[in-house]
């Protein structure tokens, strides 16, 4: 009868399976990230020093970065109707974001991450659309980051993308064609 009854694993036993289990999931995210591309939808992946910040000081910024999001959004809509045009966006988008409203589907990325001390300032900001843009560039740079500890610091391959508005690869080739030798002087000289 004693034999139908199953090992009840002790706490150290536990304790040692549940590392070994991080250990193997570490290992994994570690080999993904050997084989980091170049680029990601056109935009340059650069490597940055990152030194992980506090899990209480993120919430700080997070908190932080709600208002700032807000007239970052207003700001865009003021002042870069053409580019949210250019990237995809509507006239009635443009109108959500003009009173401080993110599009559906869009999301406000910080370039240089909060978690890694980046800051709460339009320069670290950049509009981009969720899917499949800003869910890749996390990709990216989240398997680097996993497991860090708060105050160490190492070297990550980030995508840097330029400008305030990510224009996908795809709608840059359209507008390419589309503009006039003027404008795409005009615009370059506006960044």
């Amino acid at each position: 009868m004693t034999e139908l009854l199953q090992h009840k694993p002790t706490k150290a036993e536990r304790e040692a399976r549940r590392a070994q289990r991080e250990a193997e999931r570490l290992a994994k995210f570690a080999e993904k990230a050997k084989n980091l591309p170049d680029s990601v939808h056109g935009v340059p992946v650069v490597e940055i020093d990152y030194t992980a910040v506090s899990k209480k000081r993120v919430k700080e910024l997070r908190r932080e970065f709600t208002e700032c999001r807000r007239q970052f959004l207003i700001s865009l809509a003021e002042n870069r109707a053409d580019d949210l045009k250019a990237a995809g966006l509507s006239d009635s988008a443009i109108e959500l974001m003009a009173k401080g409203r993110a599009p559906g589907g869009y999301n406000v990325h910080h370039k240089s991450p909060l978690a890694g001390g980046g800051k709460n300032e339009f320069s670290n900001f950049i509009l981009i659309k969720d899917e499949p843009y800003h869910k890749d560039f996390h990709k990216v740079s989240d398997i680097q980051i996993v497991g860090m500890k708060e105050g160490e610091t190492k070297k990550v391959k980030i995508p840097m993308p330029d400008g305030c508005v990510f224009v996908p690869p795809e709608r840059q080739a359209e507008q390419v064609k589309t503009l006039s030798p003027i404008l795409l002087m005009r615009r370059a000289n506006s960044r």
